[in-house]
């Protein structure tokens, strides 16, 4: 395209987006600049961008974290300010509920954070499309373009490596139905990341009939099911007080392992993870600003800010701390199946039945 014709074709995009409140909502024009392609995005993006002068977001990442992200966004694009706050998935949704459905104007562009279920049901969440998206793998992908994962965390079998050397160590779920571990297994019974989670895992991967014959057997091992959090049922591990945990972070296993920890872990192919991720509001009322902030801590930059929390960045591209390297399932040529938080939502139910019916 021509220097001159694509100047126009961005002329004319942004006069009807300006000029679009007249004959459309504000979630029509959210949804036109959401669903931006092509070679004249990036123009019409930072056009639009420079007369809203902000992006605000809110999400689980903490104040540090956010500084750094908002001064690298800045020097990147000096004319917007990054406003926001720290907000749990719970608290950003419903301040996300108060705005979108209030009379007041709403304030918030983007929810970083797990709140993709209820911002969907409440008919918050915006889907969008962006470059460094598509440039993904398709497991990294999420098919409906609701949300875009930023960073993973990834779970395996911890284990206590004063208690068993790494020969003997248990490296499929299956290796754990051999006699030597039973009594020696613990799993965490939080539903973000515990038992519930693994089962769902099992079921999606193997289907319902082998993962119920699996859950049978497990059962046989006398495993122990904790309460508390999975950060708690580790340290147990990491006591003395268990051989083994199923579903241990293997971020927090390297943090602690780093530090000089009698702990190591095993991963199983495929890995299962867990994603945070960020989603667009349908009423964000700086929606150029924020999907240039999408592009922006999907790309190299925000991800090696991003690795400093000690989590796995999203970008493939970019390798996570050098502690964490060791269980990074991509650098080892494993493949990963993400449990999102919808699916967790719809199969809760079962799959805590099942752990009762097994392990209670």
């Amino acid at each position: 395209m021509r220097p001159l014709a694509a100047g126009a074709r961005v002329c004319a995009v942004l006069i009807a987006i300006f000029t679009a409140g007249g004959r459309a909502d504000a979630a029509t024009t959210v949804e036109t600049i959401a669903s931006l392609s092509g070679p004249d995005r990036q123009a019409i993006l930072e056009a639009g961008a420079r007369q809203e002068g902000v992006v605000v977001w809110s999400g689980t990442v903490g104040a540090d974290m956010r500084d750094m992200l908002a001064k690298a966004f800045k020097r990147k694009y000096p004319y917007l300010r990054v406003e926001g706050q720290r907000l749990v998935g719970s608290q950003a949704f419903q301040r996300a509920l108060a705005e979108q459905t209030g009379k007041a104007p709403p304030r918030n562009d983007l929810i970083a954070g797990n709140a993709l279920v209820d911002l969907k049901k409440a008919g918050l969440a915006q889907s969008f499309r962006s470059p460094l998206i598509d440039a993904l793998p398709k497991e990294f992908q999420e098919p409906s373009g609701l949300y875009a994962a930023y960073r993973y965390a990834y779970y395996g079998i911890a284990y206590n490596t004063a208690l068993i050397n790494s020969g003997e160590a248990p490296h499929s779920y299956e290796d754990l139905l051999d006699p030597k571990w039973r009594g020696k297994i613990v799993w965490n019974h939080g539903p973000e990341s515990g038992a519930p989670v693994l089962i769902t895992y099992f079921r999606r991967l193997w289907g319902e009939e082998r993962a119920a014959r699996y859950l049978h057997k497990l059962s046989q091992q006398l495993v122990k099911t904790e309460l508390g959090s999975p950060r708690e049922t580790l340290d147990g591990v990491l006591t003395g007080k268990h051989y083994l945990m199923l579903g241990a972070s293997l971020h927090q296993v390297a943090a602690l392992r780093a530090g000089g920890a009698s702990l190591d872990a095993t991963m199983q192919d495929p890995v299962l993870a867990r994603d945070n991720y960020v989603v667009l509001l349908k009423k964000a009322p700086h929606p150029h600003a924020a999907m240039l902030f999408i592009d922006f801590i999907l790309d190299r930059e925000a991800q090696e800010i991003l690795r400093g929390d000690q989590y796995y960045p999203a970008n493939p591209d970019v390798d996570p701390p050098e502690v964490m390297m060791p269980y990074d399932p991509l650098r080892h040529g494993l493949k990963q199946f993400t449990v999102d938080d919808e699916t967790l939502a719809q199969e809760r139910a079962k799959s805590t039945a099942l752990l009762r019916k097994y392990f209670r």
